[in-house]
């Protein structure tokens, strides 16, 4: 008595016949929605790098940072007031206003 191993066939494969890089693609960004985000963070580096190369230097990674924490803790704060349903769209306006007075 042979054992014969059990056969895995991509259904998607079988009916449609094998997919195209695009397709896969799309795939790979459906299942993995984070990886979208990243991949366009990664290439506009890369371009910025390319661009000026000076860019990945301390000073500058430096004040990048400095420059987006403001909006990045806006974002979080916002992030969570839209998810405990308590949405609250004026935030942006006293980010304005502060600004302003600042």
């Amino acid at each position: 008595m042979s054992q014969t191993p059990p056969v895995t066939v991509d259904l998607a494969e079988e009916f449609m016949g094998p997919r195209s890089p695009m397709q896969r693609l799309q795939a790979l960004l459906h299942r993995y929605p984070f990886v979208s985000p990243l991949v366009v963070l990664v290439f506009a580096m890369v371009v910025f790098a390319l661009i000026n190369p000076r860019f990945f230097l301390p000073g500058n990674l430096s004040f990048l940072t400095q420059q987006t924490v403001v909006v990045g803790t806006l974002a979080i704060a916002q992030t969570l007031i839209i998810l405990t349903a308590g949405i609250d769209l004026s935030i942006g306006a006293i980010m304005v206003f502060g600004q302003m007075v600042m």
